[in-house]
């Protein structure tokens, strides 16, 4: 509707006030009103509207008498035919002499009634009633176009809504059911036709309606009987239709007594009107002779006559456009004449009224029939009827209207109205909300199909300012419930929503009062109200927070729960928004949360003050369980938060100095569980077959490392950069126990493998064997059968020491997994930017690497010695370390790592001594001692090692690298420390379980198994002859791999194997050629014995087989050359790698295994050549060399980076994550394919071959060189050092 047509309705409705009972609910107060009549705002008492209520009494009096004189008792036709005594349509029932009596009979229908059933046995089937309602609201929609006559759509429309009352009682047979509808249709077309002899129209909507029950009833079992029932009753029907026209006309009219006993309906409108009997008497004498039908004929003329000259009370400005008024003129027209026409005698007395007062009909009937229907409500209501309105009063409202000319529209809206007035109002405006439903359930069987633009606008108007009322009393009623929000039980709710979204919602006419702005105004005032009633509740769950210096976390602790839990229980009491606007679980949440916040902070400030002022501290746990709580309600108070407004404290500032102080006590606990783990652990595998070769330790430890972040995740802290600190705190307590825990368990190892080797027993040799231990491919026939050296018996190794590798391994994995969940590279980058750094000072940690030693002291009788280095700290005067045993050598290579911590700047001394093991009595000879000062200022501390030369104080040269890296509280160093720890333990536990193997390692691949195959050298043997002089390595290898296999998991085995792989590569390195050190030697015997070095002959030069090297002996033939290498092949295939089982072929074939296939290729030429090839490498390896040590350099190139990431490596923070190692692994797999770094390593071999062709001399002047270059690089690292500020500065 247009808001000029708005206008335009509103004006037409305005009245003056009468003193009738007839109100409109206009507000006299409302802030806004559409139109004088509709109430936007409340509801208040009613104005009084211009009726009398004598006016209305006495015009409905004169419909109850003008019915009463037309009753068919009253007239008598000649020769009635025994049809229309038996006809099943139903007339008009006869009123009894008996006094007015309320008629409370189901089976009379009205607006409010449904029929009741019989107790005929013979029902209709189970689904006949539900399947007839669907086919009658598709025909109501249109969906069924089967049925196109309109007055059958209106009776079977009024069947539907019949249907659908859910206070009627559905009839249960065929018959019920016809009789049912033939009632309703009746009243249908007497409203719709106007007809008094209306049976031919009932007869053919009753065949539509049989019709379409029989279809349903085929479909339908057990349903013989029922249609066997309507054939008799539709023949019976059609019968009765047919006699109606014959029948004879001839009438004889009866005079009634007009007596009130008689006259039942008009004793009922006494009560209505309180008229006592004796007035009424003479009321009804006094006005029968107005109520005939010449007086209403002419009524009805006179409105016929106004219709025609758009003078009745609907006039084109009545409706929306002059199409929609001439559409209801043209329909008003011929009903009215169909209801003229009916009247019966006026072709007799034709002596009509004239003037244009009406006597009949009163001069406003739409007001007179509002100060009816109210009057019947109440009547209705106080008297405990049932439905709405009786059949007797329903049958006087429609002889009213059917004379009155009031439409079903106009009907409904003057309804809704006097409900208002009488039924719905209530003393504090809240919604009756049984009557309202039945109420609208009487306006859909009223207004049917009509569409809004047929309404006129007087009748959209007053149906306007009841809806409005209607959502008024919704709106109040939901006001006056809110406050009970908070009990045990939800506020009834859904009985009031469901009329507003069931009836005042989808309304047409609803939109108008959206954009009236009444809706907004009510929703201020639910949330107001809402307001209201949580601020009352939070006032109450303050109670129990005192106001003195009792005052605890607790009581913050319980208030946060109680509001969280009452947010809980608004969620689930309404889960649905109010009116698809008020979220009440999210308003009220909100109110909670920020009128406690705003309290908390002064809360939390008082506890902290009382704290201090009693000296005792706040505990920690409580602190973080209020926390928990608060971020709880935070949490909520972010999902609620209108405008994205912020929590008012800040929690994670306040609370974070209470989870630092746990995290300490964590940290400390950490290492407390390690240290017990330990202890309580007796090293024994869980389960070897379900592949937990490990221990208890590990699971103790890592439980209580992973329970330890969750228990911190746990909180969901939200400031990243207080977390941040807070994990980096716990990895570097998590780094120093696994440190610790590698420490010990070293020591563990080490005192293992000193025990006393055992007797293995065949039977334990065969458990070994069944537990799936190592056992390389059998040999070939012809070794098996040759005479073979007795193998010693393997090393007894402990099976803890197997488990210590195995909790080694899993802890790597473990550590990986942890590293994962936490990210330490995200941690570092946030921690970056923490406040809250420990600025503690850290310790430096310094690795010394004992690489390897030159012309040390010969010990034994055979010119040679067995050594290990053992460093000790001379400031904690505690042994750092020792290395394992290097056998029968005097140029050891030890290649170990050792770990020191200096506090500070402070430097440290740190001792070396060479100690000799050769003696058969478990004596040690001293072959050297050297010092080494560890001053942070004198290296850089970024990890990359340094080369150190230290002379023996006995004989020969020791070379160290030293590294120094400063400990740092970040993520990424304590993750990488802890790697790097566990892997170096591992590392050394190899070196120690292979040096095991070593003795018997260097006897097998001596030259005394040289002599024995090649005699002088000279023999060249066969391939078998060769491999058979080795059967006993692979034995003895065998036996002691068997051993360790049976607790070892698979890759720990692969990698023992890979080391004692590298210790056959050195033992026959070390037989092939001798060391590049040697030249120092011949230097020193060159000078007492000149004169048999110059009685040598130059022609000897080539014959290396003749020429002895000191410290090696003999140079080998090329026999013996052969036959070394016929051993490297058969150990390399055959036994290490054993078709796949063992490691694989890349990692045997390393960079040293390639450098020894050298050998035979320079062996056999001769020294000019080999001494031109040097020269020709000269300034390739000068520049490899320089790279290697300037890692720092800008310049790039292959060997540089090969320098670059070798030397980083080793570092922590190569370590420090996993995507660090995967990059320094794939780099040092890339960097292993630069040839030209390869070409120092080639260099050597020549070198060290000229030295077998007594070339001494110019390799001794190639090493000056090399040696020349490494001063050269010391004073610019040195001066690098300087310029960086790294000398004390």
């Amino acid at each position: 509707m247009q808001s000029r047509d708005i206008a335009r309705v509103q004006a037409e409705a305005r009245g003056k006030p009468t003193n009738s009972r007839v109100a409109s609910v206009a507000s006299t107060n409302s802030n806004f009103s559409l139109g004088s009549t509709i109430s936007l705002d409340h509801q208040t008492e009613p104005k009084i509207s211009e009726i009398d209520p004598q006016e209305v009494y006495e015009a409905v009096l004169k419909v109850i008498l003008f019915e009463y004189k037309s009753e068919p008792r009253f007239t008598v036709r000649s020769k009635p035919s025994s049809a229309d005594r038996l006809s099943p349509i139903p007339s008009t029932p006869t009123k009894s002499s008996a006094p007015a009596k309320r008629d409370k009979s189901p089976s009379k229908h009205s607006w409010f009634h449904s029929s009741g059933k019989d107790a005929d046995p013979e029902y209709l089937p189970k689904d006949t009633i539900s399947t007839l309602k669907k086919q009658l609201g598709d025909i109501a929609v249109g969906k069924d176009k089967s049925i196109t006559d309109p007055l059958s759509k209106r009776c079977l429309l009024h069947l539907y809504n019949e249907l659908l009352n859910p206070k009627s009682i559905p009839p249960a047979k065929a018959e019920e059911l016809t009789v049912l509808f033939v009632r309703l249709a009746t009243k249908e077309i007497q409203l719709f036709t106007g007809k008094s002899d209306i049976k031919t129209d009932v007869y053919h909507q009753t065949n539509v309606f049989i019709n379409i029950l029989m279809s349903i009833l085929r479909t339908q079992k057990n349903s013989e009987v029922s249609i066997r029932k309507l054939e008799d009753y539709r023949s019976s029907l059609k019968a009765s239709a047919k006699s109606a026209t014959t029948k004879s006309n001839e009438v004889t009219y009866i005079k009634p007594s007009y007596r009130l006993t008689e006259i039942s309906s008009a004793q009922l409108l006494g009560s209505l009107f309180q008229i006592d009997e004796v007035r009424l008497q003479q009321d009804i004498i006094r006005l029968k002779d107005i109520s005939t039908e010449t007086y209403l004929y002419s009524d009805l003329n006179k409105l016929l006559s106004q219709l025609k000259s758009n003078e009745r009370y609907f006039n084109p400005d009545s409706f929306d456009s002059h199409d929609a008024y001439f559409a209801w003129k043209k329909s008003e027209e011929k009903e009215l004449t169909t209801v003229i026409n009916s009247i019966p005698l006026v072709n007799v007395q034709k002596n009509l009224q004239h003037g244009s007062d009406f006597k009949f009909i009163p001069e406003t009937p739409r007001t007179a029939l509002q100060e009816l229907l109210a009057r019947i409500l109440e009547y209705e209501r106080d008297n405990n009827q049932e439905g709405l309105i009786s059949n007797t009063c329903q049958n006087i409202v429609e002889k009213c209207c059917r004379y009155w000319r009031i439409h079903p529209i106009s009907q409904a809206s003057i309804l809704y109205q006097a409900a208002h007035m009488s039924i719905l109002k209530t003393p504090n405006n809240d919604l009756p909300v049984d009557t309202t439903e039945y109420l609208f359930g009487v306006f859909s069987r009223l207004l049917g199909n009509d569409d809004i633009p047929s309404w006129s606008k007087p009748d959209k108007r007053l149906w306007i300012t009841n809806l409005s009322n209607t959502y008024i009393q919704i709106m109040a009623s939901i006001r006056f419930l809110i406050p009970t929000m908070f009990g045990q039980k939800a506020p009834k709710l859904t009985p009031i929503l469901r009329v507003y979204y069931t009836y005042v919602a989808p309304d047409p006419l609803y939109p108008i009062i959206i954009k009236s702005g009444l809706p907004q105004k009510w929703m201020k005032r639910l949330k107001n109200t809402l307001l209201a009633s949580t601020e009352k509740k939070y006032i109450e769950l303050l109670r129990i927070i005192p106001t003195d210096s009792s005052l605890d976390l607790i009581h913050v602790k319980e208030v946060s729960e109680n509001i969280y839990k009452q947010a809980q229980t608004l969620q689930k009491k309404f889960p649905k928004p109010l009116f698809d606007e008020i979220y009440i679980p999210n308003e009220v949440s909100f109110l909670f949360i920020k009128l406690f916040s705003e309290d908390v902070s002064n809360m939390l400030a008082h506890i902290e003050h009382y704290s201090v002022k009693s000296g005792k501290a706040v505990n920690y746990a409580d602190a973080l369980e209020t926390y928990q709580e608060l971020r709880y309600l935070k949490d909520l108070f972010d999902q609620v938060s209108p405008r994205n407004l912020k929590f008012s404290l800040n929690l994670e500032d306040f609370f974070y100095k209470y989870l630092d102080e746990l995290c300490t006590i964590t940290s400390r606990k950490m290492h407390e569980v390690v240290q017990q783990a330990i202890q309580q652990d007796n090293f024994e595998p869980l389960d070897i077959e379900s592949g937990q070769g490990y221990s208890s330790s590990v699971l103790d430890i890592f439980k209580m490392i992973n329970e330890s972040f969750n228990m911190f995740r746990n909180y969901d802290w939200q400031n990243e950069t207080q977390l941040a600190e807070i994990y980096t705190k716990l990895l570097k307590s998590v780094s120093d126990s696994l440190v610790y825990y590698a420490a010990r368990t070293m020591n563990l190892v080490i005192d293992d493998l000193k025990e006393v080797p055992a007797t293995a027993s065949s039977a334990t040799k065969d458990q070994n064997r069944k537990s799936g231990a190592w056992l390389f491919s059998e040999m070939k026939a012809a070794v098996s059968n040759s005479t073979r050296e007795s193998v010693p018996e393997p090393f007894n190794f402990q099976s803890s020491t197997c488990v210590i590798l195995n909790n080694l391994s899993e802890m790597l994995k473990l550590l990986t997994k942890l590293e994962n969940q936490v990210d330490p590279e995200q941690i570092s980058k946030k921690a970056s930017a923490s406040k809250y750094k420990n600025d503690r000072s850290l310790s430096n940690i310094f690795t010394i690497r004992v690489k390897n030693a030159e012309n040390i002291k010969a010990c034994s009788s055979d010119g040679f010695s067995s050594t290990s280095v053992a460093l000790v700290d001379g400031h904690l005067k505690k042994e750092i370390g020792k290395t394992k045993i290097v056998p029968k050598t005097l140029n050891p290579i030890w290649d170990e790592e050792f770990e020191i911590e200096a506090s500070g700047d402070s430097s440290r001394v740190v001792s070396a001594t060479v100690w000799d093991h050769s003696s058969r009595f478990g004596s040690q000879d001293l072959c050297g001692r050297t010092l080494l000062q560890l001053d942070p200022k004198k290296f850089r501390k970024d990890g990359i090692p340094e080369e150190v030369n230290r002379d023996l104080d006995i004989q020969g040269t020791i070379t160290f690298e030293i590294s120094l890296e400063s400990e740092k509280n970040d993520a990424i160093f304590s993750i990488g420390r802890a790697h790097r720890s566990l892997n170096r333990t591992m590392e050394r536990s190899y070196a120690l379980i292979v040096e095991k193997f070593s003795k018997f390692i260097n006897y097998s691949l001596s030259r005394n198994t040289l002599k024995i195959v090649c005699g002088n050298g000279t023999r060249k043997p066969t391939p078998d002859d060769a491999n058979d002089a080795i059967v006993p390595l692979f034995d003895y290898l065998n036996s002691n791999l068997q051993v360790l296999a049976t607790i070892l998991n698979h890759d720990i085995l692969l990698e023992i194997m890979v080391q004692a792989w590298k210790l056959v590569l050195a033992t026959v390195d070390n037989l092939l050629l001798p060391a590049l050190a040697s030249v120092k030697n011949s230097n020193i015997l060159a000078k007492s014995n000149a004169t048999w070095q110059n009685s040598i002959s130059s022609a000897m030069a080539n014959v290396t087989n003749s020429l002895t090297v000191p410290g090696f002996g003999r140079a080998l033939s090329h026999t013996e050359i052969d036959t070394v290498f016929i051993w490297l092949n058969s150990l390399c295939y055959d036994f290490f790698h054993n078709d796949g089982a063992g490691p694989p072929l890349q990692d045997l074939k390393n960079e040293h295994y390639q450098t020894l296939l050298l050998i035979p290729i320079y062996y056999d030429r001769g020294f000019n050549d080999l001494k031109s090839e040097v020269e020709r490498l000269t300034p390739i390896v000068l520049k490899a060399i320089r790279e290697k040590n300037f890692v720092d350099d800008d310049t790039e190139s292959k060997s540089k980076k090969r320098s670059n990431t070798i030397a980083r490596s080793k570092t922590v923070l190569a370590y420090g994550s996993a995507k660090r190692r995967a990059e320094t692994k794939q780099a040092i797999a890339s960097s292993d394919k630069d040839t030209s770094y390869f070409q120092i390593f080639t260099e050597d071999i020549i070198l060290r071959v000229l030295i077998t062709k007594d070339q001494k001399e110019f390799v001794a002047r190639r090493l000056k060189e090399r040696e020349k270059i490494a001063k050269s690089i010391a004073t610019e690292r040195l001066a690098r050092l300087v310029v960086e500020g790294r000398n004390g500065g």
